[in-house]
């Protein structure tokens, strides 16, 4: 995997944009097969080289047929098989317009440009039965999921986070840390992992009484690396939607290896 490091800024328009280019910029814009990660700040044209890597890539691996024939007329690279995904909707809107305006309406058009949560959701309604979901399956957003867990707060026993005078005060940082987790894939067995390995100095930091409540060795709780309870997963399935987080996870299961 090449790890490309560095400035991304640059100046201007089609011949003359990958001219302004600076040497880095065209490394990232040319490089050949194979992935690349590119590392850079904020403003420093990123959006502009994934532009600039996009139009290289049909120009120079899709043949003179590429950006005008339909689906299938060659075996030239096709717009249809270029994926761009950046992290929100705004960015997702940026990026296609600067696309249009590089490649024109046409060619953006077949192009798949989109923010992460908002593809992934597309192809678990495309594919749901794949994906062990109800047909059509609805997402439960930030809202749902905060009412979501202040119906099953009584079930869970909750120790540090009782609430006391206010029960539901925690519930938004619980959501947060939940779709933190599914973002980047953490499983409940891998959190498990974790803490088990944190436990040690939480029960010196915090008082351990509150373990002792529960000598049923198949009663878990889960922590963060603060000693704070973290919700388990699995009780959001219950509810039968896939939250914002799960969406990423659900649809990372029906690639990866062995899934």
């Amino acid at each position: 995997m090449a790890h490309v490091e560095g400035s991304v800024g640059g100046g201007g328009g089609a011949g003359r944009v990958r001219a302004a280019l600076t040497a880095e910029q065209r490394r990232i814009v040319e490089f050949g097969d194979g992935p690349a990660v590119v590392i850079a700040g904020a403003g420093t044209g990123k959006t502009r080289v994934i532009v600039e890597r996009v139009r290289w890539l049909l120009e120079t691996k899709g043949g003179p047929g590429a950006t005008t024939d339909p689906p299938g007329a060659n075996d030239a690279l096709l717009p249809e098989q270029i994926l761009v995904l950046t992290y929100n909707v705004k960015a997702a809107r940026e990026l296609g317009e600067r696309l249009e305006a590089a490649l024109g309406p046409a060619v953006k058009a077949r192009l798949a440009v989109s923010n992460f949560h908002s593809f992934c959701h597309r192809v678990l309604a495309d594919h749901p039965a794949e994906a062990g979901l109800r047909p059509d399956p609805d997402v439960l957003d930030g809202v749902g999921q905060v009412l979501l867990l202040r119906d099953i707060r009584p079930s869970l026993d909750l120790v540090y986070h009782s609430g006391k005078g206010n029960p539901n005060w925690w519930l938004p940082q619980f959501v947060g840390f939940i779709n933190r987790a599914k973002d980047e894939l953490v499983t409940p067995d891998e959190m498990d992992a974790f803490v088990d390995g944190q436990v040690p100095r939480n029960l010196v930091r915090y008082d351990n009484s509150a373990h002792h409540r529960h000598p049923d060795p198949h009663h878990r709780h889960r922590y963060d690396a603060n000693g704070q309870e973290i919700l388990p997963p699995e009780h959001v399935g219950e509810a039968g939607w896939p939250t914002l987080g799960d969406v990423i996870e659900e649809a990372y299961a029906l690639w990866r290896p062995g899934g």
